[in-house]
């Protein structure tokens, strides 16, 4: 799976304002980063609405995996990319499948879902409905350089789809 955007409404009133409602599929892991942007109305999908068998297979299948490991560095951006980009992807994916295993085992010992599926979060994506009237300084502090890579990478995509 793959980060998408899509504009799903859009109206202007006779003022000049305009609300605009965008459709996007992102990596779990970005959601917190979304919803600090208080000027937005969001409808997310629940991991605890999803059964654990299909998060499940989704990560095994297609999980999230960070584009670039950056080092890390004081501050709140990383640094350079790691030079060994392999390892880190290799080592991400290892986490997802034993979260994957784990998820499994709970989830045949009887386990409810609330609990279990917050294992896969971090290797999920995610639909969310994003509504709001003001977006500029969403895209001033999101499509900067020092955004992390995967909202920024939603962000040129939602003002892309506008």
């Amino acid at each position: 799976m793959t980060t998408t955007a899509r504009i799903i409404a859009h109206s202007r009133n006779p003022d000049g304002g305009e609300v605009t409602t965008v459709e996007c599929v992102m990596p779990r892991i970005i959601l917190p980063e979304l919803t600090r942007h208080r000027c937005m109305s969001l409808s997310v999908q629940s991991s605890r609405a999803v059964p654990v068998p299909k998060l499940i297979e989704g990560v095994r299948r297609d999980p999230f995996v960070p584009e670039v490991f950056t080092a890390n560095i004081p501050g709140m951006s990383g640094g350079e990319p790691l030079p060994d980009q392999g390892r880190a992807k290799l080592l991400w994916v290892e986490a997802a499948s034993q979260a994957a295993m784990i998820a499994d085992d709970l989830h045949k010992m009887g386990a409810a879902k609330e609990h279990v599926n917050r294992l896969l979060e971090p290797f999920v994506y995610v639909a969310v409905i994003v509504t709001a009237t003001e977006w500029e300084n969403f895209f001033a502090l999101r499509i900067a350089p020092e955004a992390q890579p995967e909202i920024r990478d939603l962000a040129v995509m939602m003002k892309g789809a506008m």
